[in-house]
Parts: C-alpha cells; structure tokens; sequence
C-alpha cells in the first residue's frame, strides 16, 4: 500500500495567515449546509483570528494520507483536464502561492486564495510576487482539484452544482479576482475504473449571492478586528519563548530522546 507523505512551503502557510481564505469563510458563514440561517457570534471570529497567530514551522508543512494525497494529485488531474476537457492548454498547475488584491496590505485579513490552477503562469519574482504571495493577479480562468475517496467522488459528481459546498472556494477566488469569469471543479480519482473526472463549470454569474457573502465575512472581519482592539483586556504582545523553545530546554535538561514525549 502507498503511504501518501507531502511537505508544503512554510512560507505559503504563512502567507495564508495574513488572509481570509476559503477555510476560514467556512466557519464564519451564516448559512448552514441545509441553507438555513446560522448566528456567527464572537467566538466564532476569535477562532479563526487565533490560527492566524500561531507559530508555524516545518513540522506544520507536512501532511500525510488522504490530504496528501490530494495535492500530489493536482498536476495530473489539471493534466488531464487539459487532455481530455478543453483539449489545449487551458489552465496551469499553481503550488503553494496565494493571490490576493493589490490593496491586500492596506487591509486586515482581506481575502485572499491558493490556486490550484490558472489560466496564467506565476508571474516572476521580480514582477509582482512577493515571497509566496500575487498580488492584482487577473486570472480569467480558475480551476480548482479535488481528489477525494471513491465514495465522495461519486457524490459530488452526482451533486447540483449549486449545491456542492466548494462551490465557496471558487466564491472566494472570485471575490479576490474580478476579473474570473469562468472556474472549473475538478473532481479527480484516478483509482475509478470509470467516472475518474468529473467536471462541473461555474461561471461568475452563477456564484453571484455567494461572492457577495465572501466579501460581507470579510467586511465583517475587519470591524470585529477594530472592536476588539478597543477592549479593556490585556494582552502580552510577545515574549522571549516559544513552545519549542520549552521542548527544548526539557529535553537537554532529562536528556529525553526526540522520539518520546514530553512529560513533566
């Protein structure tokens, strides 16, 4: 049996820290699944501004199973979308960037995405990427991976569009890009014997409620980040330790072998 194992760029994780991305729109939605209203309360917010805080390292790059799985996958599914669906060169694979508006330093976490495919290349470094992010990127066309289990996928590709939930993801990328005027979900499996791609096409006017949405959570976001500020709490900034640090000093202290755990 294959053991799926991937690292990302840390630097693309951290740059996903300085946005709202499809993830964190997830929790602050104010729909449910079903459609129905949801009451998106403080703590809800505070959850996702403390992931923005935290320290990553390279321990924080690596994934296994199924969601390496997926992002190993991404080139041969867009491959093959270009093969078998819009038979040239539509879309290129993207890896470990993000793409946010020009404006994105001007903003608290404005909204920003990961590509998994454009209909443009990466532009060079000395043009407009810094580090792991684009900024004023203008896609036209966006294509989106995903490889789940068997049985999802067949869900999915049997589900109205307008019902997939990643239907967000590409929401979001369209907030961030108005220049997107087409976006392709590719649902990919290649352990299918049949049904291995499914591909379902969302032009912008069709995700016109959903973009809106995107750009309300992420208005939202922003007061919340000021009212905050304006609470009589007290908070230290930043100290001179972080938890590996601790590890560390454990570990020299008992001699503890890196593979057993940390006790006290």
């Amino acid at each position: 049996m294959v053991k799926w194992n991937h690292k990302c760029d840390l630097g693309w994780l951290k740059a996903r820290q300085a946005c709202l991305t499809a993830t964190d729109i997830k929790e602050l939605l104010p729909v449910t699944k079903t459609g129905r209203a949801r009451t998106v309360n403080d703590e809800s917010y505070y959850k996702v501004l403390a992931r923005k805080k935290v320290l990553l390292t390279e321990d924080d790059c690596i994934s296994t199973g199924a969601m390496a799985r997926g992002h190993i996958l991404e080139p041969y599914a867009i491959d093959m979308f270009n093969e078998r669906y819009a038979k040239k060169q539509l879309l290129n694979h993207w890896d470990d960037m993000v793409v946010v508006r020009k404006d994105h330093l001007l903003l608290d976490l404005g909204l920003g995405f990961s590509p998994d495919a454009l209909d443009i290349q990466i532009p060079t470094r000395s043009n407009t990427v810094s580090s792991n992010t684009v900024y004023g990127a203008e896609p036209k066309v966006l294509g989106e991976v995903k490889s789940y289990s068997a049985e999802r996928h067949f869900i999915c590709g049997h589900t109205a569009k307008e019902k997939l939930e990643e239907r967000w993801q590409i929401a979001a990328a369209m907030a961030v890009c108005p220049s997107i005027e087409d976006a392709y979900l590719i649902f990919f499996n290649p352990s299918m014997t049949r049904n291995q791609m499914f591909v379902v096409w969302y032009g912008r006017g069709n995700l016109t409620d959903e973009i809106q949405i995107c750009l309300d959570i992420e208005k939202n976001m922003r007061k919340f980040i000021n009212d905050a500020h304006a609470t009589t709490s007290v908070s230290v900034e930043s100290l001179d330790i972080t938890e590996q640090s601790i590890i560390n000093s454990i570990m020299e202290k008992e001699s503890m072998n890196p593979t057993k755990s940390v006790s006290r």
